[in-house]
Protein backbone atom coordinates (compact mmCIF):
# COMPACT_ATOMS: atom_id res chain seq x y z
CA UNK A 1 0.00 0.00 0.00
CA UNK A 2 3.06 2.34 0.86
CA UNK A 3 4.47 1.78 -2.52
CA UNK A 4 1.20 2.14 -4.41
CA UNK A 5 0.63 5.80 -2.80
CA UNK A 6 4.56 6.94 -3.19
CA UNK A 7 4.05 5.18 -6.73
CA UNK A 8 0.77 7.96 -6.98
CA UNK A 9 2.53 11.44 -5.57
CA UNK A 10 5.19 10.38 -7.88
CA UNK A 11 2.84 10.29 -11.21
CA UNK A 12 0.75 13.87 -9.41
CA UNK A 13 3.94 15.53 -9.31
CA UNK A 14 5.19 14.58 -12.94
CA UNK A 15 1.89 16.19 -13.99
CA UNK A 16 2.68 19.07 -11.95
CA UNK A 17 6.19 19.43 -13.82
CA UNK A 18 4.95 18.82 -16.91
CA UNK A 19 2.28 21.69 -16.39
CA UNK A 20 4.65 23.65 -15.40
CA UNK A 21 7.06 23.31 -18.40
CA UNK A 22 4.19 23.56 -21.24
CA UNK A 23 4.15 27.06 -21.19
CA UNK A 24 1.12 29.34 -21.73
CA UNK A 25 -2.29 27.65 -22.83
CA UNK A 26 -5.80 28.51 -23.18
CA UNK A 27 -6.25 27.99 -19.67
CA UNK A 28 -3.73 30.02 -18.49
CA UNK A 29 -5.52 32.50 -16.07
CA UNK A 30 -6.74 29.00 -14.08
CA UNK A 31 -2.75 27.54 -13.37
CA UNK A 32 -2.61 29.34 -10.44
CA UNK A 33 -5.45 27.63 -9.31
CA UNK A 34 -4.61 23.96 -10.90
CA UNK A 35 -1.44 24.42 -9.21
CA UNK A 36 -3.42 25.10 -5.76
CA UNK A 37 -5.44 22.41 -6.13
CA UNK A 38 -2.43 19.70 -7.24
CA UNK A 39 -1.11 21.13 -4.07
CA UNK A 40 -4.18 20.48 -1.84
CA UNK A 41 -4.34 16.50 -3.06
CA UNK A 42 -0.79 15.95 -2.63
CA UNK A 43 -1.20 17.01 1.34
CA UNK A 44 -4.00 15.14 1.70
CA UNK A 45 -2.57 12.48 -0.07
CA UNK A 46 0.87 12.46 2.53
CA UNK A 47 -1.10 12.97 5.18
CA UNK A 48 -2.94 9.86 4.84
CA UNK A 49 0.23 7.68 4.50
CA UNK A 50 1.78 8.81 7.70
CA UNK A 51 -1.17 8.30 9.85
CA UNK A 52 -1.69 4.64 8.19
CA UNK A 53 2.24 4.01 9.35
CA UNK A 54 2.76 3.55 12.66
CA UNK A 55 6.54 2.51 12.70
CA UNK A 56 8.28 5.25 13.96
CA UNK A 57 11.40 5.23 11.98
CA UNK A 58 8.88 4.92 9.03
CA UNK A 59 7.10 7.50 10.12
CA UNK A 60 9.66 10.10 10.57
CA UNK A 61 11.27 9.15 7.09
CA UNK A 62 8.05 9.94 5.76
CA UNK A 63 7.42 13.27 7.11
CA UNK A 64 10.87 14.09 5.55
CA UNK A 65 9.43 12.93 2.31
CA UNK A 66 6.52 15.22 3.07
CA UNK A 67 8.66 17.75 3.21
CA UNK A 68 10.91 17.47 0.54
CA UNK A 69 7.96 17.11 -1.73
CA UNK A 70 6.09 20.09 -0.28
CA UNK A 71 9.13 22.34 -1.07
CA UNK A 72 9.18 20.99 -4.49
CA UNK A 73 5.18 21.69 -5.40
CA UNK A 74 5.79 25.34 -4.31
CA UNK A 75 8.66 25.59 -6.94
CA UNK A 76 6.11 24.40 -9.54
CA UNK A 77 4.26 27.77 -9.14
CA UNK A 78 5.98 30.28 -11.58
CA UNK A 79 6.65 33.62 -10.74
CA UNK A 80 4.47 34.80 -13.83
CA UNK A 81 1.56 33.52 -12.06
CA UNK A 82 2.09 34.80 -8.79
CA UNK A 83 2.63 38.15 -10.61
CA UNK A 84 -0.40 38.07 -12.23
CA UNK A 85 -2.22 37.19 -9.12
CA UNK A 86 -1.16 40.58 -7.84
CA UNK A 87 -1.95 42.45 -10.41
CA UNK A 88 -5.44 40.94 -10.41
CA UNK A 89 -5.79 42.33 -6.57
CA UNK A 90 -4.68 45.67 -7.68
CA UNK A 91 -6.76 46.34 -10.24
CA UNK A 92 -9.77 45.56 -7.95
CA UNK A 93 -8.30 47.22 -5.44
CA UNK A 94 -7.88 50.31 -7.93
CA UNK A 95 -11.68 50.33 -9.48
CA UNK A 96 -13.69 50.28 -6.12
CA UNK A 97 -16.33 52.87 -6.20
CA UNK A 98 -16.22 55.85 -4.27
CA UNK A 99 -19.07 56.11 -1.45
CA UNK A 100 -21.01 59.12 -1.46
CA UNK A 101 -22.36 60.23 2.34
CA UNK A 102 -24.75 62.72 2.83
CA UNK A 103 -25.65 64.75 6.05
CA UNK A 104 -23.31 62.38 7.56
CA UNK A 105 -21.67 62.12 10.99
CA UNK A 106 -18.94 60.17 11.61
CA UNK A 107 -17.52 59.05 14.81
CA UNK A 108 -13.80 58.37 15.79
CA UNK A 109 -13.18 56.06 19.14
CA UNK A 110 -9.98 55.17 20.75
CA UNK A 111 -9.58 52.40 23.28
CA UNK A 112 -13.65 52.67 23.13
CA UNK A 113 -13.71 56.06 23.82
CA UNK A 114 -15.19 58.55 21.65
CA UNK A 115 -12.61 61.02 20.73
CA UNK A 116 -14.52 63.15 18.29
CA UNK A 117 -17.36 63.44 15.88
CA UNK A 118 -17.24 64.98 11.80
CA UNK A 119 -20.43 65.74 10.69
CA UNK A 120 -21.58 67.88 7.26
CA UNK A 121 -23.50 67.55 4.31
CA UNK A 122 -21.36 65.63 2.45
CA UNK A 123 -18.79 63.44 2.33
CA UNK A 124 -16.91 61.00 -0.28
CA UNK A 125 -15.42 57.70 1.38
CA UNK A 126 -12.74 56.45 -0.97
CA UNK A 127 -12.26 53.15 0.13
CA UNK A 128 -8.77 52.33 -2.13
CA UNK A 129 -6.97 54.94 -0.76
CA UNK A 130 -8.14 54.92 2.56
CA UNK A 131 -9.44 58.58 2.54
CA UNK A 132 -12.39 60.61 3.35
CA UNK A 133 -12.69 63.59 1.75
CA UNK A 134 -14.93 66.46 2.95
CA UNK A 135 -15.53 68.57 -0.31
CA UNK A 136 -18.78 70.94 1.01
CA UNK A 137 -17.04 71.53 4.79
CA UNK A 138 -17.18 70.05 7.92
CA UNK A 139 -17.56 70.50 11.45
CA UNK A 140 -15.87 68.10 14.55
CA UNK A 141 -16.32 67.90 17.98
CA UNK A 142 -13.44 66.87 20.45
CA UNK A 143 -14.13 65.15 23.70
CA UNK A 144 -12.40 64.61 26.97
CA UNK A 145 -12.57 61.36 28.48
CA UNK A 146 -15.33 62.51 30.85
CA UNK A 147 -17.96 62.93 27.59
CA UNK A 148 -17.23 66.54 27.74
CA UNK A 149 -17.14 68.86 24.49
CA UNK A 150 -13.52 70.37 24.86
CA UNK A 151 -13.34 71.83 21.70
CA UNK A 152 -14.67 72.75 18.10
CA UNK A 153 -13.21 72.72 14.82
CA UNK A 154 -15.07 73.44 11.16
CA UNK A 155 -14.02 74.80 8.33
CA UNK A 156 -14.68 74.47 4.22
CA UNK A 157 -12.91 71.59 3.20
CA UNK A 158 -11.10 68.58 4.87
CA UNK A 159 -9.76 65.53 4.28
CA UNK A 160 -8.65 62.60 6.29
CA UNK A 161 -5.64 60.36 5.40
CA UNK A 162 -6.64 56.97 7.53
CA UNK A 163 -3.76 54.91 6.96
CA UNK A 164 -0.82 57.86 7.75
CA UNK A 165 -3.66 59.49 10.71
CA UNK A 166 -3.55 62.99 9.33
CA UNK A 167 -6.44 65.32 8.52
CA UNK A 168 -6.08 68.62 6.89
CA UNK A 169 -8.51 71.18 7.21
CA UNK A 170 -8.49 74.15 4.35
CA UNK A 171 -10.06 77.80 4.07
CA UNK A 172 -11.83 79.59 6.77
CA UNK A 173 -10.52 77.00 9.36
CA UNK A 174 -11.88 78.09 12.65
CA UNK A 175 -10.55 76.01 16.07
CA UNK A 176 -11.93 77.03 19.60
CA UNK A 177 -11.23 75.31 22.75
CA UNK A 178 -13.96 75.68 25.25
CA UNK A 179 -12.07 75.58 28.38
CA UNK A 180 -9.50 78.03 27.39
CA UNK A 181 -11.50 80.31 25.87
CA UNK A 182 -9.26 80.81 23.22
CA UNK A 183 -10.13 80.52 19.29
CA UNK A 184 -7.40 80.09 15.84
CA UNK A 185 -8.51 81.35 12.54
CA UNK A 186 -5.93 80.20 9.58
CA UNK A 187 -6.25 79.16 6.31
CA UNK A 188 -5.18 75.68 7.10
CA UNK A 189 -4.77 73.55 9.62
CA UNK A 190 -3.20 69.73 9.83
CA UNK A 191 -3.57 67.53 12.55
CA UNK A 192 -0.73 64.87 12.81
CA UNK A 193 -2.48 62.10 15.53
CA UNK A 194 0.29 59.70 15.79
CA UNK A 195 2.33 62.54 16.90
CA UNK A 196 -0.66 64.51 18.79
CA UNK A 197 -0.11 67.74 17.74
CA UNK A 198 -1.90 70.57 15.37
CA UNK A 199 0.31 72.80 13.48
CA UNK A 200 -0.25 75.35 10.32
CA UNK A 201 2.29 76.98 8.12
CA UNK A 202 -0.41 79.64 7.18
CA UNK A 203 -0.69 82.69 8.69
CA UNK A 204 -2.75 82.11 12.65
CA UNK A 205 -5.02 84.62 14.52
CA UNK A 206 -5.46 83.59 18.16
CA UNK A 207 -7.73 85.28 20.21
CA UNK A 208 -8.35 84.85 23.91
CA UNK A 209 -10.48 86.82 27.22
CA UNK A 210 -7.26 89.46 26.98
CA UNK A 211 -5.50 89.28 23.74
CA UNK A 212 -5.80 88.66 20.08
CA UNK A 213 -2.03 87.68 18.97
CA UNK A 214 -0.84 86.86 15.02
CA UNK A 215 1.39 84.79 13.81
CA UNK A 216 2.69 85.29 10.42
CA UNK A 217 4.94 81.69 9.73
CA UNK A 218 1.81 79.98 11.25
CA UNK A 219 2.12 78.07 14.58
CA UNK A 220 2.68 74.42 16.65
CA UNK A 221 0.31 72.91 19.36
CA UNK A 222 -1.01 69.81 21.54
CA UNK A 223 -4.17 68.34 20.27
CA UNK A 224 -5.94 69.96 22.88
CA UNK A 225 -5.13 73.26 22.16
CA UNK A 226 -4.26 73.88 25.17
CA UNK A 227 -0.64 74.75 24.81
CA UNK A 228 0.74 76.45 21.82
CA UNK A 229 3.19 78.15 20.56
CA UNK A 230 3.40 81.14 17.42
CA UNK A 231 5.56 81.76 14.91
CA UNK A 232 6.84 84.86 14.51
CA UNK A 233 3.93 86.75 16.91
CA UNK A 234 2.73 90.26 16.69
CA UNK A 235 -0.08 92.37 18.00
CA UNK A 236 -1.08 93.85 21.13
CA UNK A 237 -1.23 91.18 24.38
CA UNK A 238 -0.42 90.97 28.26
CA UNK A 239 3.12 90.30 29.23
CA UNK A 240 3.01 88.73 32.93
CA UNK A 241 5.54 90.03 35.18
CA UNK A 242 7.38 87.63 37.86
Amino acid sequence: FLIWNLYSSATLMKVMTMKSAAGLTAKQKLEPLNNLIDVYRLATLMKSIIIKIRHRRLNSLCLILYIVIALSISSCINQTDVDKAKELNKTITDTLPTEELYDFSVSYSENGIIKFVISGPVAFNKPDKKILEFSEGFEAIFYDINMQEKSFLKADYGINYENEKIMKAHTNVILTNYVTKETLNTEELIWDQNKSVIYTEKFVKITTETDVIYGENGFESDETFEKWTIKKPSGDFLIKEE
